[in-house]
């Protein structure tokens, strides 16, 4: 039954999405009739993370969508990227289009793209509650304050879940406590790995570069915080107060 649905999908998918076709005739493989044929039109990690870097640092972001487009089977060929600067505001724009695109923490020095779209959303919401529910029975049906001492949402795998999970067990937005109310920026995730890599490989250029990016848009997430009420202090002040059981 498995490989019946496999060799189904298989078929559907092929025609839809180019990277899986062009890799199904690189092994040969017209007809899923065991696993192992199966493990080798599998991606691997690196295919989500095999655009040009160059896309990036050009903010050639029409050039990026087009390298992602491959990847699934949604077309995002008619996606206007125009006005997009930034790796943020392009996976808001694939949002606002449909999409539900994860990306990675990056600690290889470059992030992947896993393409994804509400059309996914509903499978992946009950298969994560599906899971919960074999540690707590019942999860779904439980609501508790939630407190999440980091950014309120985001788009990294994990800040996924918590986007949307946060708000759904505590019951309601105001019961999921964040400590930062900011989502976490796919620009700075990519910005620290590079950093890393860069130390590694002494390369004071490169490092000089990143660290004039990182303190400009350091400066306006300081900004915005320290508009939201939220300094270094505070915060402390916040997580302190969970400790304690006190109120902020």
């Amino acid at each position: 039954m498995q490989l019946y649905w496999a060799q189904t999908r298989f078929q559907h998918l092929q025609e839809h999405i180019p990277a899986l076709d062009a890799l199904a005739e690189k092994q040969g493989v017209k007809i899923i009739d065991d696993f192992e044929t199966l493990a080798t039109i599998l991606f691997t990690h690196q295919v989500y993370k095999n655009y040009p870097f160059s896309f990036i640092e050009r903010k050639l972001f029409t050039e990026l969508t087009r390298w992602l487009n491959k990847l699934t089977a949604h077309d995002l060929s008619t996606l206007d990227m125009r006005g997009v600067n930034t790796i943020d505001e392009w996976l808001t724009r694939l949002d606002n289009a449909g999409m539900f695109v994860f990306h990675s923490t990056g600690t290889s020095g470059k992030l992947s793209f896993f393409p994804r779209s509400q059309t996914e959303k509903e499978a992946w919401v009950e298969g994560t509650y599906t899971f919960l529910d074999a540690f707590m029975p019942g999860i779904r049906d439980l609501h508790l304050p939630v407190f999440w001492p980091a950014y309120r949402s985001g788009r990294q795998a994990s800040m996924r879940l918590i986007t949307h999970f946060g708000p759904a067990l505590a019951g309601s937005e105001a019961e999921y406590h964040s400590l930062f109310n900011a989502p976490m920026s796919a620009d700075f995730m990519s910005l620290a790995m590079r950093m890393k890599h860069a130390q590694e490989r002494g390369d004071l250029t490169a490092m000089d570069t990143i660290k004039a990016i990182l303190k400009t848009k350091g400066e306006i997430v300081t900004l915005k915080a320290r508009k939201a009420g939220l300094t270094k202090i505070s915060s402390t002040r916040w997580c302190a107060s969970i400790v304690v059981g006190g109120s902020s």
